[in-house]
């Protein structure tokens, strides 16, 4: 019986001193590798997605960036038009009061004369209060003409709405259809624009 024993120890021993076989080596490679497999993906994926992360916040870094840089022009440039705009107003005012003072300064004379006229009504020369307003239109017509003011022209010619005012409707003979006989009211225009319609009576023939 002890030697029984004595035996079933060493089988036992022999059986934890047995060197692994080709069977345990497989499989316990295939579990280290297994293992292995399994962490390296999951460590390339975070490593991508946080170079995804700071992808992305370089970008929104940079449209930031962008963004402050075409708000700062935007700026800049509604600084600039609205500079601009003042200029374009004052330059406008500068031009039209300096309009406006030549004309007074070539009216001057006219409204000199026209007081004489007054002083000599006054005193009953009928004949120098005549001449004196005569003069007065003179000028004051000279003046209006260097400014590019002309009269329109009116009887005799085609009745034209846009420069001719009807006020009346005649029917004579020795004149054409629609032809201007008479004019009540001068007109006036500048530089091809309508300051004033002639008011005037327009002639027209019977079918």
């Amino acid at each position: 019986m002890p030697d029984k024993a004595m035996d079933d120890e060493n089988r036992q021993c022999g059986d934890c001193t047995t060197p692994p076989t080709e069977t345990d080596c497989t499989s316990h490679n295939t579990d280290e590798c297994t293992s292995s497999s399994c962490e390296g993906p999951a460590t390339e994926d975070a490593c991508q997605e946080t170079s995804t992360v700071d992808d992305l916040l370089d970008q929104l870094k940079k449209a930031e960036k962008e963004i402050e840089e075409l708000n700062s022009r935007y700026l800049r440039a509604l600084a600039d038009y609205d500079n601009a705009k003042k200029r374009a107003k004052a330059e406008q005012e500068s031009l039209r009061l300096a309009v406006v003072c030549d004309l007074v300064e070539n009216l001057l004379p006219a409204i000199d004369n026209l007081d004489r006229a007054i002083e000599s009504g006054e005193c009953s020369d009928v004949q120098a209060l005549v001449e004196g307003v005569k003069m007065v239109r003179s000028q004051i017509m000279d003046a209006i003409e260097a400014e590019g003011v002309k009269c329109i022209d009116a009887v005799g010619t085609q009745f034209d709405p846009n420069k001719h005012d009807a006020v009346m409707v005649t029917e004579l003979e020795g004149y054409e259809d629609n032809v201007v006989v008479e004019e009540f009211q001068k007109g006036y225009e500048a530089h091809g624009r309508v300051i004033r319609p002639s008011m005037v009576k327009v002639n027209k023939v019977r079918d």
